[in-house]
């Protein structure tokens, strides 16, 4: 769904989980115990969520749905931006995070890529070794 902004779309967050406290489910194994949103997986409530989608499109906001044209359009755009932010990854002393998380964030964000079917060509640094 689309929101007019992040305070918006929190708001809306916050109220879906209030919602399906009920189809509240256990992280499944294949995610990593590191990643976010230990609490935010839920099973059976396709037909709620896909109400509220229906309620929110009402509303006048925009659905992107199926999503992953919509995320191939963001990383199209952000690609540009993927070979400085890459360098900045890979370089001693100027990120903040320690090398394995920066090579698993490397890793996730290059097989986002991957899996949308964009072209990576000249936007990767030579030489590069994940």
């Amino acid at each position: 769904m689309e929101f007019d902004s992040r305070r918006e779309a929190q708001a809306r967050e916050t109220a879906l989980h209030r919602q399906l406290r009920d189809w509240n489910a256990v992280q499944p194994i294949t995610v990593p115990g590191a990643a976010a949103g230990k609490t935010e997986w839920y099973r059976g409530a396709y037909a709620i969520l896909s109400a509220a989608v229906t309620t929110d499109v009402a509303e006048g906001r925009r659905a992107h749905s199926p999503a992953m044209e919509w995320w191939r359009t963001q990383l199209l755009a952000e690609r540009d931006a993927l070979y400085e932010w890459i360098v900045t990854m890979t370089g001693d002393g100027v990120c903040v995070l320690p090398p394995r998380e920066r090579q698993q964030r490397l890793a996730d964000a290059l097989d986002a890529y991957r899996i949308m079917d964009v072209p990576l060509g000249d936007a990767l640094p030579p030489g590069l070794n994940l």
